[in-house]
């Protein structure tokens, strides 16, 4: 692999894959997904708000939680939120 040290920061990098026979196949993404230019779909965000919590939370955690995110501007504020996210869980109010 060769990296352009001229490619600024804030680009997304050409590839270029070369196969065992010598075929070429190029690739580019113009902006990554996420970013400001290509957004997710809601429904992405959420696989992978779901993927990423379930590394720390129980499945059931990550379930309410998400619920309560989606549900978000029906609270009066994020206490309900920050609940799912102490030690022991959602019932655990100390």
């Amino acid at each position: 692999m060769l990296a352009d040290p001229d490619l600024p920061p804030d680009s997304e990098p050409r590839l270029v894959i070369t196969t065992t026979r010598g075929r070429r196949i190029p690739g580019h993404v113009a902006y990554a997904s996420g970013a400001p230019q290509n957004p997710l779909p809601p429904e992405a965000i959420v696989r992978k708000f779901e993927a990423l919590a379930a590394r720390v939370l129980p499945h059931d955690r990550v379930q309410a939680l998400k619920a309560d995110v989606l549900a978000l501007d029906t609270f009066p504020d994020v206490r309900r939120i920050t609940r799912h996210l102490r030690t022991g869980g959602p019932d655990n109010l100390s």
